[in-house]
């Protein structure tokens, strides 16, 4: 059979009674071991405590856990704050860059745009340019066949004219020789016709 006794102390310790009532030299070195025992166990416990104090240690702990729990908090709070601050600090210098490199892109973009159009412009206009003097050259080439041309026809007709004037006067020649010819017959014919004539009129009027 086993009895538990609790000192002011809170400690429990065992004291074993047997069946039999020991002796007193037996029974007194068992119980003062247990009370040597428990003394050393309060020394090593430190003073008593009591259930108030030990209320009040476990509100300041729960207290300082809260505490460290809030401050764990924040800090974690704090960490994450920061983190979105610069998370949304890269975004934002990210979106400026794009911004820039899209505005520099559209100014490039522009300008070669601008560029094409001119390169395109000036070629064109060099190719109305040479349109322009082959159309030029073309009409002063026709105007010159042209030119050529009509000096030639009337080169050509001045020729056929003088052809044919020299045929008329040659025809007009010869029409005037034949009729020198045929005048000049009909007067020899005329004047051996008088002198026949006047020879009969001789032979007649000698007989």
């Amino acid at each position: 059979m086993q009895d538990q006794k609790q000192t002011t102390n809170s400690i429990v310790f065992e004291v074993e009674i047997k069946d039999q009532v020991p002796s007193l030299q037996t029974a007194v070195p068992e119980i003062k071991k247990k009370l040597e025992e428990a003394a050393y166990m309060r020394a090593a416990a430190g003073p008593a405590v009591t259930l108030e104090q030990i209320s009040e240690k476990l509100k300041r702990a729960e207290e300082k856990r809260r505490q460290t729990i809030t401050v764990v908090q924040d800090s974690k709070l704090n960490r994450e704050r920061r983190r979105i601050g610069a998370f949304e600090r890269r975004i934002s210098e990210e979106r400026v860059h794009q911004d820039q490199l899209k505005e520099k892109l559209e100014t490039y973009l522009n300008k070669a745009v601008e560029k094409r159009l001119t390169v395109r412009e000036q070629r064109m206009q060099k190719l109305r340019n040479h349109i322009s003097r082959v159309e030029e050259i073309r009409t002063q080439l026709a105007v010159r066949r042209n030119t050529s041309a009509e000096a030639k026809r009337i080169e050509i007709y001045k020729r056929l004219d003088e052809a044919s004037l020299k045929r008329e006067q040659q025809l007009v020649s010869k029409k005037i020789t034949a009729m020198k010819s045929a005048e000049k017959k009909k007067t020899n014919n005329d004047s051996a016709n008088a002198q026949t004539n006047l020879a009969e009129l001789n032979l007649n009027h000698q007989q």
